[in-house]
């Protein structure tokens, strides 16, 4: 799904959830998209490769410019970090 589907997808009603995501210690960010009963799936680009922007400004810029209001951002820690090793 590349962000011109995401607003129709909204506004069908088949979007569950939408979240901003980053992983700890990684300067980029995507979209991750939620519906119902699927796996959450990230936004791709025209090349169908992942989606990702460098900052989360960049992120609420693209989303704002399809009408899509910005979710909140969730932050994804490894699991090795959590552990401090």
């Amino acid at each position: 799904m590349n962000i011109k589907q995401l607003g129709a997808a909204l506004e069908s009603g088949e979007v569950v959830d939408v979240n901003i995501i980053t992983h700890s210690g990684l300067n980029r960010y995507a979209v991750q998209v939620v519906m119902g009963g699927a796996e959450p799936r990230t936004l791709v680009d025209n090349r169908r490769q992942p989606r990702f922007w460098s900052s989360l400004a960049q992120v609420q810029a693209s989303l704002r410019r399809h009408r899509i209001a910005p979710p909140a951002l969730r932050v994804i820690v490894a699991q090795d970090e959590v552990i401090g090793r």
